[in-house]
């Protein structure tokens, strides 16, 4: 075989590996993202649960694809926390009329 010959076989076999290697890489990186994908979502859901929001109940109408119910217990506790704040704000407004 020629020298010349030998060395593009030589330099397709490299670059094959180097191919391998990439795409192991890649693996590996796809995984990563989704492992931090999904600490991402339980943090998501640990937030909501502590705003006291029925997280059960979101997944399971998520699941089902049930957007009257996923509605509802979003809007149920978007009054709660309206009438939170409202109440803050009153008790503040209070408390500046009781000054004056």
């Amino acid at each position: 075989m020629s020298e010349r010959l030998e060395k593009l076989r030589d330099s397709v076999q490299n670059d094959e590996a180097k191919v391998q290697k990439l795409q192991e890489d890649i693996k590996s990186k796809k995984e990563k993202i989704k492992e931090l994908e999904n600490a991402e979502i339980m943090n998501n859901l640990n937030s909501l649960s502590t705003q006291g929001m029925a997280v059960n109940d979101i997944i399971t109408a998520i699941k089902n694809k049930d957007l009257d119910v996923l509605m509802s217990l979003m809007s149920s506790n978007q009054s709660e926390e309206k009438s939170e704040t409202s109440s803050a704000f009153s008790k503040i407004n209070e408390e500046e009329q009781s000054h004056e």
